[in-house]
């Protein structure tokens, strides 16, 4: 039963490390991430340039016809009240007429009654006055003279009245193309307030869709704004990490020159180490406790905090797949994220986790796969 719980231990110890480094090396180093997101923004900065252009081009041409709309409306407007003006002056014009009608009216109705009276006298004087004259023996002359004055004023008033009669039909005349003139400056009014009100109308679509295109050309700059921010803080972390960058050198170019972490006796080397009686990937280096553990390659802390099995265990991401651990210390000097110099203290020997002699197990993996440290390191 021991033997077997000691199995699920290893198997369960061995998993766990497992998932943890494989990953992390199939994570995006801190760089490639910052340059994918520098060329993303790039990318939709690019298209949101054009797409802004896109819009600011048909905000102006839309001014454009709003302008054209304003000025269609004003001179519209201006035709309307000038239309309004002579439709105005025509009816005064009719009215005058209609004044002159009347007056002639009158006077007309004035002169046929005056020849009505005289043609009324005319007949009571006619043969009867004359056996009249025999018998009164009044003078010829006389009556000739009477008749003479009746013919005078009835020639005066006749022509009088065909005078008024041809005014009053010149009259009618001018009323009746006064008219016809009031008509077709009302329909034409009518028409010029119809062409307004369709004029108003496509200028209140073209109003609504500038207002449109005003909020999608203020979002877009909004956006443009926002990715131009967002790049100048991606450059600047960009230009922080590589000031920070402390080795370029691929540890893979140092393969068989790399420093042991720790001055000691290698105890156990690759598939021969036991500890709680299971074999492990790496190797037990024996070493006083309290001795400093040193990074055998620059890179970042990705990992430091306890694991079971393996104690105090601090895990170093080389880049290109690599990664070093370092377990059983007694602490650590190093936090996740912290970038680390080929040489450089991250914690003291000890024998956390239940090692049963004070050292450090010390293992190197790529892409997820342990590798033969002995191979990586220089002869002791």
């Amino acid at each position: 039963m021991a033997g077997e719980f000691e199995v699920k231990s290893f198997l369960l110890r061995s998993i766990t490390i497992l998932l943890l480094t494989t990953t992390v090396s199939k994570g995006l180093s801190a760089p490639k991430k910052l340059t994918d997101d520098l060329e993303k923004n790039q990318k939709q900065t690019t298209a949101l340039t054009l797409q802004l252009k896109k819009l600011t081009k048909n905000y102006s041409e839309a001014e454009k016809k709003t302008r054209a709309f304003e000025k269609k409306i004003a001179i519209t407007h201006k035709q309307i009240l000038n239309t309004q003006t002579l439709y105005k002056i025509q009816q005064e014009r009719i009215q005058a007429l209609q004044t002159e009608l009347a007056a002639v009216q009158t006077e007309m109705t004035q002169h046929k009654q005056a020849l009505t009276q005289q043609l009324r006298i005319a007949y009571q004087k006619g043969p009867a006055d004359q056996i009249k004259l025999l018998l009164t023996g009044l003078d010829p002359n006389h009556w000739a003279t009477l008749n003479h004055s009746h013919r005078y004023f009835f020639d005066a008033h006749t022509v009088i009245l065909e005078k008024l009669n041809l005014g009053y039909e010149t009259i009618q005349s001018l009323q009746d193309e006064h008219t016809v003139q009031l008509r077709h400056l009302a329909t034409t009014k009518s028409d010029l307030i119809e062409q307004k009100k369709k004029i108003t109308s496509l200028k209140s679509e073209q109003t609504q869709w500038m207002a449109k295109l005003k909020r999608k050309k203020d979002s877009s700059e909004h956006q443009l704004k926002s990715l131009k921010q967002q790049r100048k803080e991606l450059e600047s972390l960009l230009a922080q990490w590589k000031s920070q960058a402390i080795n370029t050198t691929s540890i893979a170019n140092r393969k068989g020159n790399l420093k042991w972490p720790v001055n000691g006796r290698i105890s156990n080397q690759l598939n021969s180490l036991k500890v709680f009686k299971s074999k492990r990937k790496g190797v037990f280096i024996k070493a006083k406790p309290g001795s400093s553990v040193f990074a055998v390659h620059s890179g970042r802390v990705i990992f430091a905090d306890w694991l079971r099995g393996y104690g105090l265990m601090c895990i170093i991401d080389h880049g290109d797949g690599y990664l070093s651990l370092y377990g059983h210390n007694q602490m650590l000097t190093k936090q996740p994220g912290d970038l680390i110099k080929t040489g450089e203290q991250l914690g003291q020997v000890g024998k956390s986790g239940g090692a049963r002699y004070s050292g450090i197990y010390f293992e190197l993996r790529h892409k997820g796969l342990p590798t033969n440290p002995t191979l990586w390191m220089s002869k002791k």
